[in-house]
Formats: C-alpha cells, sequence, structure tokens
C-alpha cells in the first residue's frame, strides 16, 4: 500500500496534506466527509475533484478499503488538529505545516462559509429581538496599526426563546457606530443593548438597557467601601433583587390559559412598574447627596441616564431585563483572545463561530 512521502506523490493524499512541519492529529469518521472537509478539499490548491464523494474513492483506492478511518477536519472543536491516516498495521502520521492547517480553514470559509453567515444574519434580522454586545480583541500585523492597538468583536445573538437561534461574531477594526448601523441595516424590531451610545445611534429599533450592567456599577461600589454593612450601595442592590424576583417568578409554571409573554406583561406591571417608580426616585434623593466621581456617583448618574432604557423591559413580555445571555456567549471566546491573538487577514475562522454556537444553543 502506498503511504505519504516527502515528495508529495501518495496520490491525491500527498497533493492536499502538502508534507511540511510537525505532526498533528484529527480523527476521521469512515465515509464521512464534513463540510467545512468538503470545502476545503474543493478548493485547496492542486487538487480538482470534481464531485466530494470521489474524495473518499480516492483516499480508499490508495490505503484500501475499510482501512481508511479518517481524514479530519474538527470545525465543532473550533480549530484544525490536523490529519492522521489510520491503518489496520497502525497509524500513518502525516505532517502539515501550521500555514497549511490555518489555511485549510481561512481559504474554505472566505469562499463558502461568508455565505452561511450572510444567510445566518439574515435569519437573525428577521426576529423580533436581538441582543447586541461588544468586546475587544488583539489582532497581529493589521495594516495600519500596532500590535498592541486594540480591535474589537462585535456579537450578535437572538432571544433566549428563538425558535432558530444564531449568535454572530462581526470583527471590526475599531468601536465605532458605522459597524452596528451596517450589521443591523433595515432592522426594526427590539434591541438589547449595554449604555454604550455607538448603540443608541441605531434608528428604526426600540432600545432595551441592560440592567444587570447597572446593577455591577452599584455592586463594585459597594464592594469599595470600608464598610460592608448598610450603606446606600447596598440600598440600591436590594432595589435590584427584587427586580429580579419578579423575572424568576415569571419564568416559573405557567398558569392554565397564558401565554408566557402575557404572564411575564402582567407581573411586571405588578410588581416590577411599583419598585421601578420607587428605584427612580431613590436614585434621584441621592444623586445631589454623592460625589459624582466616587463609585456610588457614577453608578448612579449611569442608571439614572439610561433610564428610559433600562426601565422599558416593562413595557413588553417578550423583552429580557439584560444582557446576560450575550455576555455568557462571548465569554468562551474572551478567554481564548488571552491565548491566541488573532493574525491579520484571518476573517475566515472568525466567520465559522457561528457553526461552532450553533449547537451550543439547539
Amino acid at each position: 500500500m502506498p503511504t505519504p512521502n516527502g515528495n508529495g506523490t501518495n496520490g491525491h493524499v500527498g497533493r492536499v496534506v502538502q508534507i511540511i512541519g510537525p505532526v498533528v492529529d484529527v480523527e476521521f469518521t469512515e465515509n464521512y466527509l464534513p463540510p467545512i472537509y468538503e470545502a476545503l478539499l474543493i478548493t485547496s490548491d492542486g487538487f480538482d475533484v470534481p464531485e466530494p464523494i470521489n474524495v473518499i474513492a480516492e483516499v480508499q483506492q490508495h490505503l484500501g478499503e475499510g482501512r481508511v478511518r479518517c481524514i479530519a477536519m474538527s470545525a465543532t472543536d473550533g480549530m484544525v488538529r490536523g490529519m492522521k491516516a489510520i491503518d489496520q498495521g497502525g497509524p500513518i502520521s502525516v505532517p502539515v505545516g501550521r500555514g497549511t492547517l490555518a489555511n485549510w480553514i481561512i481559504r474554505p470559509a472566505e469562499l463558502h462559509y461568508s455565505r452561511l453567515y450572510e444567510a445566518m444574519r439574515q435569519t437573525l434580522l428577521s426576529q423580533p429581538l436581538i441582543h447586541g454586545d461588544e468586546t475587544t480583541v488583539q489582532v497581529l500585523k493589521e495594516e495600519g496599526k500596532t500590535p498592541q492597538s486594540t480591535s474589537y468583536m462585535w456579537t450578535y445573538r437572538s432571544a433566549a426563546d428563538s425558535e432558530q437561534p444564531v449568535v454572530l461574531f462581526d470583527y471590526q477594526p475599531g468601536r465605532g457606530q458605522q459597524y452596528p448601523q451596517v450589521f443591523l441595516s433595515g432592522y426594526d424590531g427590539m434591541l438589547m443593548t449595554d449604555g454604550y451610545s455607538a448603540w443608541r445611534t441605531l434608528e428604526g429599533v426600540t432600545h432595551f438597557g441592560c440592567m444587570a450592567h447597572s446593577r455591577r456599577l452599584f455592586l463594585d461600589a459597594h464592594k469599595g467601601q470600608k464598610k460592608k454593612a448598610g450603606g446606600r450601595a447596598l440600598q440600591a442592590l436590594e432595589y435590584f433583587k427584587a427586580l429580579y424576583q419578579v423575572e424568576t417568578l415569571a419564568r416559573a409554571e405557567l398558569p392554565d390559559d397564558e401565554a408566557r409573554a402575557d404572564y411575564t406583561y402582567r407581573l411586571r406591571q405588578e410588581h416590577s412598574v411599583p419598585l421601578l417608580e420607587a428605584f427612580k426616585a431613590w436614585l434621584d434623593t441621592q444623586a445631589p447627596q454623592v460625589l459624582p466621581e466616587s463609585l456610588l456617583g457614577k453608578a448612579i448618574s449611569y442608571t439614572i441616564n439610561q433610564w428610559e432604557y433600562l426601565s422599558r423591559y416593562v413595557i413588553d413580555g417578550r423583552a429580557p431585563v439584560d444582557n446576560n445571555i450575550l455576555e455568557r456567549d462571548i465569554r468562551p471566546f474572551a478567554i481564548a483572545r488571552s491565548f491566541c491573538p488573532c493574525r491579520a487577514g484571518s476573517r475566515g475562522p472568525l466567520s465559522l463561530a457561528p457553526a461552532v454556537w450553533a449547537p451550543r444553543q439547539g
């Protein structure tokens, strides 16, 4: 049976893997070609197979029927671990360069996954509620920017109860208002975000503010107090606690013949509205009595300035009280970025993020 060699003469196998670099592993399912690998093989340099099924036939021809266990791409793991052909006599390692592995992801993503990404974006734009947020990302060797400069990953997702859950990441070099304006162009539904001013420039949408973001500011103020017992920050946190207790009740078992949105709306009108009115009165009373530049002063100022958006959730039972669900989706990316800075021109892998996140939502 032929084996891969340094000259790349092992039929199609040699031309695809390009024998260079270190050895890394990937598993491969017999007679199964993942969609990402299908795009990869069709677009790889020097590989001209008209139909994906022929790839399996060609590999089997060279390695033996029933001996091929896998040629692998792991899109769900968010990385390519390489390629290994497994024979009856044991594993046959095929060295693959890191640059080759990166291009196997980047090129198919540019040619094929961009269409999938756009289809998912259109699905998201057709839904009544979108969560939006942005987080920093470091990109190496980006034209016109130093490696230490900050870029941004803008993130969007559907409602928690959406029948077609979508989470999309949109890399942009900056934090300007033009980026969400372009991404959400034509959208006229509900938009849940924090108080960053770029979001508020979007016209035609109904803006909602993140109550958890406001609460976090008061929590920081409370932690900064020398005396933890009592204090204004703790009083504010009690208001938040009561408001979230209403949301917990709204997620409980439904009464007979009442829809979830109707039940939530009714509870908010009965309980949340009076709580919000009392909280707003307390904020207005406290604002003149605290230093504006203190942690508590900043928390009060932010909450008052954003009150229109923070309190709006009570008008619609479908509206969320905060943006926590999207922040949870961002967390794995935020953890990964500390270990793996992106390289300029590597948008391809970023367009695979929806393929990774979508199964987590299903």
